[in-house]
Formats: C-alpha cells, sequence, structure tokens
C-alpha cells in the first residue's frame, strides 16, 4: 500500500512541473503572436505567418520527455491553434473600435 501511494505522490508531483512549463510555453506564444500581429494583420494569410512565427519562436522541445511524440505533437498544435483563433480576432475588434473611437473623436 505504501509503495502505491509513494508512486502516486511521485505522479502528482511531475504534473504540476510538467503542466507549468506548457504554460510557460502558452505565455511565450501569445507574447510571440502580440509582437508580430501589427506587422502581418493587414496580410491575406496572418494564421500562416503567425503559426510560422510562433513554431519558430517558441521552444516546445523543452517539454518533450519519453512519452509520445505525437502526443505532444497535438498538445503543440492545440497550443498554436488556440491562440491564434482566440487572439487574432480579439486583437481586430480591439483594433477596429480603438480606429471608430478615433473616426468618431474627429468627427466631432
Amino acid at each position: 500500500m505504501q509503495r502505491i501511494l509513494r508512486s502516486t505522490a511521485v505522479e502528482f508531483n511531475v504534473l504540476p512541473n510538467q503542466l507549468r512549463s506548457w504554460w510557460r510555453l502558452l505565455g511565450t506564444a501569445v507574447i510571440v503572436l502580440k509582437n508580430l500581429i501589427s506587422m502581418v494583420a493587414h496580410l491575406d494569410s496572418v494564421e500562416l505567418y503567425v503559426t510560422v512565427a510562433i513554431k519558430k519562436g517558441v521552444v516546445f522541445d523543452r517539454n518533450r520527455s519519453s512519452g509520445c511524440p505525437l502526443q505532444y505533437q497535438g498538445i503543440e498544435d492545440g497550443i498554436v491553434r488556440g491562440v491564434i483563433r482566440i487572439s487574432v480576432p480579439w486583437w481586430c475588434q480591439a483594433k477596429n473600435r480603438s480606429m471608430n473611437k478615433a473616426t468618431m473623436e474627429k468627427l466631432l
């Protein structure tokens, strides 16, 4: 019984560290997008440019351990896809709001 509890405790101790590093990668991906979006927002293939920039700018290799590489690839793709699908429309809405506000202030 003690052996089972010890192995379970070890597994739970490993999980938070891995999650913490995935959160760091997510934050780095958001920073890469934030630095790049104003330069590529007017282009037709914004998602492609941002995807390439995130995959080049974020070092995902640190989080790979002895697990299945396909699982890690799925997590990496999910992080990139999630950041793009949430952040790009949000940025465009915020930019449109600020431009509309500036236009309204000029008119008044």
